[in-house]
Protein backbone atom coordinates (compact mmCIF):
# COMPACT_ATOMS: atom_id res chain seq x y z
CA UNK A 1 0.00 0.00 0.00
CA UNK A 2 2.68 2.28 0.60
CA UNK A 3 4.76 2.08 -2.50
CA UNK A 4 1.42 2.38 -4.45
CA UNK A 5 1.29 5.93 -2.59
CA UNK A 6 4.40 6.99 -3.64
CA UNK A 7 3.77 5.64 -6.78
CA UNK A 8 0.23 7.85 -7.05
CA UNK A 9 2.32 10.67 -5.59
CA UNK A 10 5.27 10.20 -8.25
CA UNK A 11 2.63 9.95 -11.15
CA UNK A 12 0.33 13.46 -9.78
CA UNK A 13 3.67 14.86 -10.20
CA UNK A 14 4.58 13.94 -13.87
CA UNK A 15 1.37 15.00 -14.87
CA UNK A 16 1.97 18.20 -13.13
CA UNK A 17 5.64 18.61 -14.88
CA UNK A 18 4.82 17.15 -17.90
CA UNK A 19 7.86 15.56 -18.09
CA UNK A 20 9.44 12.85 -16.27
CA UNK A 21 12.89 14.47 -15.83
CA UNK A 22 10.66 17.53 -14.23
CA UNK A 23 9.15 15.56 -11.98
CA UNK A 24 12.70 13.97 -11.25
CA UNK A 25 14.09 17.31 -10.46
CA UNK A 26 10.95 18.44 -8.06
CA UNK A 27 11.15 14.80 -6.63
CA UNK A 28 15.24 14.66 -6.04
CA UNK A 29 14.41 11.26 -8.25
CA UNK A 30 16.46 9.93 -11.60
CA UNK A 31 14.42 9.96 -15.13
CA UNK A 32 14.63 5.96 -14.86
CA UNK A 33 13.32 5.90 -10.96
CA UNK A 34 10.72 8.18 -12.35
CA UNK A 35 9.59 6.05 -14.95
CA UNK A 36 10.24 2.94 -13.10
CA UNK A 37 7.29 3.86 -11.09
CA UNK A 38 4.99 4.55 -13.58
CA UNK A 39 5.33 1.55 -15.09
CA UNK A 40 5.08 -0.47 -11.91
CA UNK A 41 1.88 1.43 -11.24
CA UNK A 42 0.56 0.84 -14.92
CA UNK A 43 1.12 -2.70 -14.51
CA UNK A 44 -0.33 -3.07 -11.32
CA UNK A 45 -3.45 -1.19 -12.81
CA UNK A 46 -3.31 -2.95 -15.41
CA UNK A 47 -3.97 -0.20 -17.80
CA UNK A 48 -1.70 2.51 -19.45
CA UNK A 49 -1.55 6.08 -17.55
CA UNK A 50 0.17 8.00 -20.03
CA UNK A 51 0.54 8.27 -23.31
CA UNK A 52 4.20 8.88 -24.05
CA UNK A 53 6.06 10.74 -26.88
CA UNK A 54 9.34 12.10 -27.51
CA UNK A 55 7.43 15.86 -26.96
CA UNK A 56 4.90 15.47 -24.88
CA UNK A 57 2.68 13.26 -22.33
CA UNK A 58 -1.03 12.70 -22.58
CA UNK A 59 -3.30 10.94 -20.29
CA UNK A 60 -5.65 8.40 -20.97
CA UNK A 61 -9.28 8.52 -20.00
CA UNK A 62 -7.77 5.71 -17.10
CA UNK A 63 -4.68 8.51 -16.42
CA UNK A 64 -7.17 11.13 -16.33
CA UNK A 65 -9.47 9.57 -13.82
CA UNK A 66 -6.72 8.48 -11.31
CA UNK A 67 -4.95 11.86 -11.65
CA UNK A 68 -8.16 13.62 -10.31
CA UNK A 69 -7.98 11.30 -7.17
CA UNK A 70 -3.78 11.37 -6.66
CA UNK A 71 -4.04 15.32 -6.92
CA UNK A 72 -6.81 14.90 -4.16
CA UNK A 73 -4.35 12.66 -1.85
CA UNK A 74 -1.74 14.66 -2.56
CA UNK A 75 -3.75 17.94 -1.72
CA UNK A 76 -5.32 16.53 1.38
CA UNK A 77 -1.65 15.08 2.19
CA UNK A 78 -0.18 18.76 1.88
CA UNK A 79 -3.14 20.47 4.00
CA UNK A 80 -2.95 17.93 6.77
CA UNK A 81 0.66 18.40 7.26
CA UNK A 82 0.06 22.28 7.07
CA UNK A 83 -2.21 22.02 9.93
CA UNK A 84 0.27 19.89 11.84
CA UNK A 85 3.34 22.41 11.61
CA UNK A 86 0.96 25.06 11.96
CA UNK A 87 -0.50 23.49 15.29
CA UNK A 88 3.45 22.38 16.62
CA UNK A 89 4.44 25.92 15.78
CA UNK A 90 1.26 27.84 17.52
CA UNK A 91 0.50 25.41 20.55
CA UNK A 92 1.41 26.11 24.21
CA UNK A 93 4.55 24.67 25.09
CA UNK A 94 6.64 23.91 27.84
CA UNK A 95 9.91 25.49 27.08
CA UNK A 96 12.66 24.76 30.18
CA UNK A 97 15.59 27.32 30.63
CA UNK A 98 17.84 26.67 33.08
CA UNK A 99 20.91 29.65 33.56
CA UNK A 100 23.35 31.21 36.35
CA UNK A 101 21.48 33.18 38.95
CA UNK A 102 24.16 35.79 38.21
CA UNK A 103 22.80 36.37 34.73
CA UNK A 104 19.06 37.06 36.37
CA UNK A 105 20.61 40.91 36.47
CA UNK A 106 22.23 40.64 33.12
CA UNK A 107 20.77 41.98 29.52
CA UNK A 108 20.34 38.73 28.38
CA UNK A 109 18.22 38.02 31.03
CA UNK A 110 15.62 41.06 29.45
CA UNK A 111 16.14 39.29 26.07
CA UNK A 112 14.91 36.14 27.75
CA UNK A 113 11.78 37.84 29.22
CA UNK A 114 11.56 39.86 25.52
CA UNK A 115 11.19 36.58 24.12
CA UNK A 116 8.54 35.42 25.98
CA UNK A 117 6.63 38.64 25.63
CA UNK A 118 6.45 37.61 21.61
CA UNK A 119 5.76 33.85 22.18
CA UNK A 120 2.01 34.08 23.54
CA UNK A 121 2.04 30.38 23.25
CA UNK A 122 4.96 29.43 25.34
CA UNK A 123 5.11 28.62 28.90
CA UNK A 124 8.88 29.68 29.79
CA UNK A 125 10.09 28.24 32.84
CA UNK A 126 13.20 29.68 33.59
CA UNK A 127 15.47 27.74 37.30
CA UNK A 128 18.60 30.13 38.15
CA UNK A 129 21.14 28.68 39.80
CA UNK A 130 24.91 29.24 41.14
CA UNK A 131 25.06 25.29 40.32
CA UNK A 132 26.03 23.69 37.20
CA UNK A 133 22.71 21.96 36.26
CA UNK A 134 22.40 18.30 34.42
CA UNK A 135 20.07 19.21 31.55
CA UNK A 136 18.94 15.60 31.09
CA UNK A 137 18.23 14.58 34.10
CA UNK A 138 16.50 18.19 35.03
CA UNK A 139 14.78 18.43 31.39
CA UNK A 140 15.74 21.21 30.66
CA UNK A 141 15.75 22.13 26.82
CA UNK A 142 18.12 24.93 26.82
CA UNK A 143 20.81 25.73 29.39
CA UNK A 144 22.70 29.45 29.25
CA UNK A 145 26.37 29.18 30.73
CA UNK A 146 28.92 31.21 31.89
CA UNK A 147 32.75 30.42 31.39
CA UNK A 148 34.12 27.76 30.17
CA UNK A 149 32.59 24.87 28.90
CA UNK A 150 33.64 21.45 29.94
CA UNK A 151 30.82 19.27 28.77
CA UNK A 152 31.77 17.25 25.21
CA UNK A 153 27.75 16.08 25.10
CA UNK A 154 26.45 19.60 24.41
CA UNK A 155 25.94 21.40 21.33
CA UNK A 156 26.29 25.01 22.14
CA UNK A 157 26.22 28.60 20.51
CA UNK A 158 28.28 31.64 22.04
CA UNK A 159 25.87 34.69 22.79
CA UNK A 160 27.89 37.11 24.11
CA UNK A 161 30.92 37.55 26.59
CA UNK A 162 31.16 39.70 29.96
CA UNK A 163 34.35 40.32 31.85
CA UNK A 164 35.60 39.04 35.61
CA UNK A 165 36.81 41.58 37.79
CA UNK A 166 38.58 41.50 40.53
CA UNK A 167 37.00 44.00 42.81
CA UNK A 168 37.58 44.74 46.92
CA UNK A 169 35.85 47.46 48.98
CA UNK A 170 37.58 50.92 49.42
CA UNK A 171 37.88 50.00 53.24
CA UNK A 172 39.77 47.05 52.42
CA UNK A 173 42.23 48.00 49.60
CA UNK A 174 42.92 51.09 52.05
CA UNK A 175 44.39 48.23 54.14
CA UNK A 176 46.84 47.42 51.58
CA UNK A 177 49.79 48.81 49.72
CA UNK A 178 49.11 49.96 46.68
CA UNK A 179 49.61 47.79 43.95
CA UNK A 180 51.79 48.26 41.08
CA UNK A 181 50.92 44.65 38.68
CA UNK A 182 48.77 41.72 39.52
CA UNK A 183 51.28 39.50 41.21
CA UNK A 184 50.78 42.31 44.36
CA UNK A 185 47.46 40.60 44.68
CA UNK A 186 48.90 37.11 45.81
CA UNK A 187 49.49 38.67 49.31
CA UNK A 188 45.77 39.82 49.48
CA UNK A 189 42.33 37.57 51.00
CA UNK A 190 40.04 36.27 47.94
CA UNK A 191 37.13 34.88 48.34
CA UNK A 192 36.51 32.47 46.57
CA UNK A 193 33.26 31.15 44.65
CA UNK A 194 32.94 27.91 43.52
CA UNK A 195 31.49 27.64 40.23
CA UNK A 196 34.52 29.71 38.82
CA UNK A 197 37.64 27.45 38.55
CA UNK A 198 40.60 28.66 40.92
CA UNK A 199 43.30 30.71 39.55
CA UNK A 200 43.28 34.51 37.93
CA UNK A 201 44.63 35.76 34.97
CA UNK A 202 44.75 39.56 33.87
CA UNK A 203 46.21 41.08 30.76
CA UNK A 204 47.64 44.35 29.38
CA UNK A 205 47.87 45.79 26.25
CA UNK A 206 51.52 45.46 25.30
CA UNK A 207 52.28 43.55 28.19
CA UNK A 208 52.84 39.93 29.53
CA UNK A 209 49.97 38.07 30.54
CA UNK A 210 49.89 37.27 34.44
CA UNK A 211 48.43 34.45 36.12
CA UNK A 212 48.09 34.61 39.90
CA UNK A 213 47.05 31.94 42.65
CA UNK A 214 44.24 33.40 44.78
CA UNK A 215 44.84 32.99 48.97
CA UNK A 216 41.24 32.93 49.86
CA UNK A 217 40.17 33.50 53.22
CA UNK A 218 36.11 32.27 52.60
CA UNK A 219 34.68 30.18 50.10
CA UNK A 220 30.59 30.66 48.76
CA UNK A 221 28.96 29.00 46.11
CA UNK A 222 26.53 32.30 45.66
CA UNK A 223 27.52 35.41 43.51
CA UNK A 224 25.09 37.24 45.23
CA UNK A 225 27.10 36.10 49.17
CA UNK A 226 30.59 36.75 46.97
CA UNK A 227 29.13 40.05 46.30
CA UNK A 228 28.49 40.96 50.40
CA UNK A 229 31.58 39.51 51.31
CA UNK A 230 33.16 41.83 49.11
CA UNK A 231 30.80 44.70 50.25
CA UNK A 232 31.79 43.77 54.08
CA UNK A 233 35.64 43.83 53.67
CA UNK A 234 36.17 40.23 53.62
CA UNK A 235 38.90 41.18 50.35
CA UNK A 236 38.99 40.32 46.83
CA UNK A 237 36.21 38.65 44.57
CA UNK A 238 35.96 37.63 41.03
CA UNK A 239 32.93 39.09 40.34
CA UNK A 240 31.50 39.53 36.47
CA UNK A 241 31.37 43.09 35.10
CA UNK A 242 27.70 42.86 34.84
CA UNK A 243 26.49 41.95 37.76
CA UNK A 244 28.08 44.71 39.92
CA UNK A 245 27.82 47.99 37.92
CA UNK A 246 25.75 49.97 40.32
CA UNK A 247 28.51 49.03 42.79
CA UNK A 248 31.47 50.03 40.55
CA UNK A 249 29.54 53.13 39.55
CA UNK A 250 28.76 54.02 43.56
CA UNK A 251 32.46 53.40 44.15
CA UNK A 252 31.44 50.51 46.56
CA UNK A 253 33.21 48.07 45.09
CA UNK A 254 36.48 49.19 43.00
CA UNK A 255 38.44 47.49 40.00
CA UNK A 256 41.14 46.53 42.35
CA UNK A 257 43.87 46.27 39.33
CA UNK A 258 42.67 49.29 37.14
CA UNK A 259 44.20 48.98 33.06
CA UNK A 260 44.54 45.30 33.34
CA UNK A 261 42.15 43.50 31.65
CA UNK A 262 40.59 40.41 34.04
CA UNK A 263 39.47 36.71 32.12
CA UNK A 264 36.87 37.20 29.26
CA UNK A 265 33.38 35.26 30.30
CA UNK A 266 31.76 33.59 27.59
CA UNK A 267 28.13 32.89 27.69
CA UNK A 268 26.56 30.25 26.02
CA UNK A 269 23.41 28.33 24.81
CA UNK A 270 23.44 24.80 24.87
CA UNK A 271 21.99 21.61 24.81
CA UNK A 272 22.24 18.01 24.61
CA UNK A 273 23.26 16.81 20.91
CA UNK A 274 20.85 14.71 20.75
CA UNK A 275 17.68 16.48 20.87
CA UNK A 276 15.61 17.77 18.61
CA UNK A 277 15.27 21.36 18.83
CA UNK A 278 11.69 22.65 18.10
CA UNK A 279 10.83 25.75 15.91
CA UNK A 280 10.29 27.90 19.21
CA UNK A 281 13.81 26.87 20.80
CA UNK A 282 15.34 27.20 17.30
CA UNK A 283 13.80 31.20 17.35
CA UNK A 284 14.95 31.57 20.87
CA UNK A 285 18.62 30.85 20.11
CA UNK A 286 18.07 33.35 16.94
CA UNK A 287 16.58 35.70 18.75
CA UNK A 288 19.39 36.21 21.68
CA UNK A 289 22.27 35.42 18.85
CA UNK A 290 21.50 38.27 17.00
CA UNK A 291 19.36 41.22 19.78
CA UNK A 292 22.88 40.88 21.73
Amino acid sequence: MLDQLRSLGVFATVVEEQSFRGAGAKLDLSPSVISHHISKLEKELGTALILRSTRSLTLTQEGEALYKSASGMMSQAKSGIGALVHRAASAVIDFRIAMPALLASHPIFERVVSFAKEQPGTHLQIMTSDRTVDLLKGRYDIAIRMGRLKDSELRSRKLAEDERLAVASPNYIALKPKLKTPEGLEDWDFIRFTPVPRGFNFSKPAKRKVSIKENYSVTTDSIYAAKHLALSDMGVAGIPASFIQRELAEGTLINVVPGWTGQTLGIYAVWAKNSGLNPVHRRFLEYLTVRL
